[in-house]
């Protein structure tokens, strides 16, 4: 392997990869303060309307989500683009018969990428509802561990749960 020839594009990617985390991590970490302060601001009505597993949802996993997803968008909109065009004028280059090739590649990829969207979208959906339920279901079994003991109702409380979280990997699979 040629270093001169693969050095620079390893750089690229390995400071598009430092970028993209580190702002990443920077927005959730404002995200996370800006919820928690929001929070602590409701009124007792405001609380009543969310569970208290959807807000630690919010807080926790979906704002996880959404730094996941800019470091993926961070990395496809700086990297990929340099990569496609470098690519395309390299083929355009080497063969311009064979140039239709990237095109009919190109409008491959787009079309395949917003129909994953397009199916993706309601499921994250569902699947946001369903770890609501299970974080519900577990805050109450941890608050209520002393009643459930008194009125033995472990294996309704087992049962409650393992409807929740089988609910949850049925839709993940």
């Amino acid at each position: 392997m040629d270093v001169q020839k693969y050095g620079s594009k390893f750089g690229c990617c390995v400071c598009v990869g430092y970028l993209a985390a580190n702002v990443a991590a920077k927005v959730s970490r404002d995200m996370r303060k800006d919820v928690y302060k929001k929070v602590e601001l409701f009124s007792n009505a405001e609380f009543d309307k969310f569970s208290t597993a959807s807000l630690i949802t919010r807080t926790t996993n979906d704002i996880t989500q959404i730094q996941n997803l800019l470091v993926m968008l961070i990395r496809m909109v700086f990297y990929a683009p340099i990569l496609g065009v470098g690519g395309a004028v390299k083929a355009l280059e080497n063969s311009k018969e064979l140039s239709w090739i990237i095109i009919v590649s190109l409008s491959a990829i787009v079309i395949l990428i917003v129909f994953i969207f397009l199916v993706a979208m309601p499921k994250m959906t569902l699947m946001q509802k369903l770890v609501d339920k299970l974080n519900l279901v577990s805050r109450e079994n941890i608050e209520g561990m002393l009643v459930t003991r008194a009125f033995n109702s472990q294996n309704f409380e087992f049962k409650r749960f393992d409807k929740a979280n089988g609910d949850l990997k049925d839709t993940g699979t």
